[in-house]
């Protein structure tokens, strides 16, 4: 699972913020060529209910950061 996060350029600032804010490990787009940058990688290798957990959970702290 790919997503861009809009108004977003820089992969590796995205990843940390998943990682610290969300508890969720992603892959920086741009590890996979500069077409990448503002991309995060959720899932290459889990589980469907793993992936929707981890999407629950940045869906949250991002609601909750812009309301």
């Amino acid at each position: 699972v790919w997503t861009r996060f809009p108004g977003e350029d820089d992969s590796w600032e995205l990843f940390r913020r998943c990682l610290e804010n969300c508890h969720v490990s992603t892959t920086p787009g741009v590890g996979f060529g500069n077409n990448g940058r503002g991309f995060l990688r959720f899932t290459g290798f889990n589980t469907r209910e793993n992936t929707e957990m981890a999407m629950h959970n940045i869906i949250a702290h991002y609601t909750q950061q812009h309301s």
